[in-house]
């Protein structure tokens, strides 16, 4: 994964070179991701879902062709509409997040989505923030059913529950180490220059520290590709 990863050429030629404007923590400093370690799991989970090439590239081909529409004035009938409704849906299949429900620009560290996960199979109830409802059209509200419960993030999301407080201090804390790896991987960072800014490599010796980080680096992929979605779920 490089910076030329996180670039979207789009069919006019026009170049979105998306890795500057995602805002993201400097890798080698460990103090700017602590704050991750309070995060709600649903906000840690878009923090690598944002970090996935192949989503940022989609959801940019989807906002291609939604302007494009929009901004000729196409109506509900023309092509356009059926072509980004299709990769919307595609996107929502795929990655479990519809791109209709975010702003204009998802890069913001702060942007909490709401994921189709969080969606309970049991009763339909569904878990979304105040402003997630508020940005969705007047005609998708009511296709809704189910218990809505809103949540504020920093005043009533749902904590976790499972496991002791010491396991879960500890997974968090290696989430957030998988996220300075991607983070790093971006930066073109070696692995030699990874053991000496990452303090939980230090200790080992240079084999054991490099074969740690790959094995955390492959990990930190599932969570990009697959894992944030279980993360996005966790109650």
């Amino acid at each position: 994964m490089k910076q030329e990863d996180f670039v979207y050429i789009a069919p006019d030629g026009a170049k979105y070179e998306m890795i500057h404007s995602m805002t993201r923590p400097w890798w080698r400093s460990e103090v700017e991701y602590l704050p991750i370690l309070q995060w709600h799991p649903v906000k840690i989970a878009w923090e690598f879902l944002r970090r996935n090439p192949d989503y940022f590239k989609r959801y940019y081909s989807w906002k291609w062709h939604r302007s494009i529409a929009l901004e000729n004035g196409f109506g509900n009938g023309h092509p356009s509409w059926k072509i980004q409704d299709n990769m919307a849906q595609k996107i929502l299949h795929d990655f479990g997040i519809d791109p209709n429900w975010l702003p204009p620009s998802p890069n913001s560290s702060d942007f909490c989505p709401v994921f189709r996960e969080q969606i309970a199979p049991q009763g339909g109830q569904i878990i979304a923030t105040l402003n997630s409802l508020t940005r969705m059209a007047e005609e998708d509200l009511w296709k809704l059913t189910g218990t809505f419960y809103p949540i504020v993030p920093g005043k009533n999301w749902p904590r976790r529950k499972s496991g002791p407080p010491q396991k879960k201090a500890h997974c968090r804390y290696q989430l957030v180490n998988y996220l300075r790896l991607l983070d790093a991987k971006t930066n073109n960072a070696s692995a030699d220059e990874i053991r000496i800014y990452v303090s939980q490599y230090r200790s080992l010796s240079r084999e054991q520290a490099l074969a740690r980080i790959r094995a955390h680096w492959h990990a930190a992929r599932r969570m990009v590709e697959a894992g944030y979605r279980k993360l996005a779920a966790s109650p």
